[in-house]
């Protein structure tokens, strides 16, 4: 008999919602919280050169503002709980993880569908991500290793988009504007290829009913991320 006690294909069931989304639930109902986690179809690939970090940046601001909360609400609601939500951005796909209490998963919920669906970036929360990320940037040329990091992509995949930092540079983050943050958001984010991962103390039938009332009824015009162009392999060793 398969042993059913991790996460496994006997354990771990599969739905698709009509707007594309595959939804993967595996419950422990002896767990007392619930664990979501996530990714939409829209990575740093198509940042292109001028705007590297685009993505990243997009991601930053998911939480700092939405039509129904502001900034300050959302981080009150999930500290009053003692949950936790994060969203970042990669190379091919934004994602996001949180984790609350069982009790508190309709909140958890309501705050992933409202940063993905809805999020306003706010003017004054742009300058404040923007200089958050700048400070990170004036960090990171001070680390060694992760400046060798940056100079080895660079060498090897040259202007291939793997060869930018998904983080950006200090020149292409001051020159995103909010406009570029919305249109990227417009342009990407979406249901189509979208992945939500639900663990812990929800039984599948009610799982399932959260992602559907969350998600369900999105939809948008999404345009579907390129594939990354083929690399040469460097023919000699280079420095």
């Amino acid at each position: 008999m398969p042993d059913t006690t991790y996460p496994g294909p006997e354990s771990i069931r599969r739905h698709t919602l009509d707007n594309g989304i595959t939804v993967l639930i595996y419950q422990k109902l002896s767990s007392e919280s619930v664990f979501v986690e996530g990714l939409v179809r829209a990575g740093g690939l198509v940042d292109g050169e001028e705007k590297a970090g685009l993505a990243s940046f997009t991601a930053d601001l998911l939480m700092r503002g939405t039509k129904q909360r502001t900034f300050e609400a959302i981080y009150e609601e999930i500290e009053s709980v003692g949950a936790s939500l994060h969203f970042g951005a990669g190379r091919h796909v934004s994602d996001f993880s949180g984790v609350a209490l069982v009790e508190d998963a309709d909140l958890l919920f309501s705050l992933v569908a409202g940063s993905l669906r809805e999020p306003s970036f706010p003017e004054e929360q742009v300058e404040r991500v923007r200089g958050e990320i700048m400070t990170g940037l004036q960090i990171r040329a001070n680390d060694t290793r992760h400046m060798a990091s940056l100079a080895f992509r660079r060498l090897l995949y040259d202007d291939h988009p793997y060869g930018r930092s998904i983080d950006g540079y200090p020149e292409t983050v001051e020159a995103i504007t909010r406009d570029d943050l919305v249109e990227f958001y417009n342009r990407y984010y979406g249901p189509e290829g979208m992945i939500v991962t639900v663990v812990g103390g929800l039984d599948e039938a009610e799982a399932l009913a959260k992602v559907e009332a969350a998600f369900g009824d999105w939809h948008t015009q999404q345009a579907k991320m390129p594939e990354a162009d083929p690399v040469t392999r460097p023919a000699a060793i280079e420095r």
